[in-house]
């Protein structure tokens, strides 16, 4: 029963994440419809969207403790220091742009600002 709440959760957690931050990401376009407060439910959004993400993590890190009983191998065929390294491969690259995205954001990472104009990008 465990392994298949978590996994339930996990699902409606990424998607719940993945549908508050695509939301919180346009505050100019949703300010057109209603007005200033965009900017505030839009903060509300992200830090709302981050605290799933959270949820998602913890509920990788369950899934090691119980994972669904399904006739699904549990390691790799391989040695575990070949997964380490495909993981630093993903996570280098992926960990700088997020970093450099929150360093050239600074505080509108997680508050969008109206007097803020559009990023050109990393």
């Amino acid at each position: 029963m465990i392994p298949w709440l978590n996994f339930g959760i996990l699902i409606v957690s990424s998607f719940l994440f993945t549908f508050l931050y695509v939301k919180s990401v346009s505050p100019a376009a949703l300010k057109k419809r209603i007005g200033p407060s965009a900017y505030h439910r839009c903060a509300a959004y992200r830090v709302i969207s981050s605290i799933f993400m959270i949820v998602v993590a913890a509920n990788y890190i369950l899934y090691r403790w119980f994972p669904l009983p399904l006739p699904l191998p549990r390691t790799f065929p391989w040695p575990w220091w070949v997964s380490v390294g495909i993981a630093a491969l993903i996570a280098v690259p992926s960990l700088y742009l997020m970093i450099r995205g929150i360093k050239d954001a600074g505080e509108e990472t997680m508050t969008p600002k109206p007097e803020h104009t559009m990023y050109g990008g990393i």
